[in-house]
């Protein structure tokens, strides 16, 4: 596993429950993906190359390049905590708002999407569930697409008005 594995199964549950996004969500997707996750594997690589080194003027060498990319994440604290605790509040109120005012804890809307999406509702569970099973009967081939199921059968689930039924 990687530091990009759950950074790209937040980013496939993001999209597949619709969420809509500001700007700190963005912010927030951008740096985890293209800022601080590179880094972090860089800083992981640079520290396993220490253990095979002898030289010590090398081993310097590297620790300066280790202390570069760590003051590197270090400047990427603040702002990436600034976005991602919006871009999580902006995620609360998204649900809050669907379960809350949408469906005003009534049961109705998920009983209703049970009956008439329970076929996608499956699909992207089983789907969720052959990926980490490692079953080949499982059409989905990467961590973004095994969250963006989760996210799409959880929107199929809890949004009201998308199936077609007669009251």
């Amino acid at each position: 596993m990687t530091v990009q594995g759950p950074i790209e199964f937040w980013r496939g549950f993001i999209n597949g429950t619709r969420l809509t996004k500001d700007a700190d969500t963005y912010a927030c997707d951008d740096m985890l993906t293209y800022q601080v996750a590179p880094t972090i594997e860089k800083v992981v690589n640079v520290t396993e190359t220490l253990f095979g080194m002898t030289d010590f003027y090398e081993i310097v060498y590297v620790l300066f390049d280790d202390g570069l990319l760590l003051t590197r994440l270090m400047q990427l604290l603040h702002p990436t905590a600034y976005h991602c605790y919006y871009a999580g509040e902006n995620t609360y109120w998204h649900f809050d708002d669907v379960i809350v005012v949408q469906n005003g804890y009534s049961p109705k809307p998920y009983l209703m999407n049970i009956v008439y999406n329970f076929g996608h509702i499956w699909d992207t569970l089983r789907d969720f569930y052959l990926f980490w099973a490692e079953d080949p009967r499982g059409q989905v081939n990467s961590v973004h697409d095994a969250g963006y199921n989760l996210g799409f059968g959880l929107y199929l689930l809890i949004t009201p008005g998308i199936a077609s039924y007669q009251t």
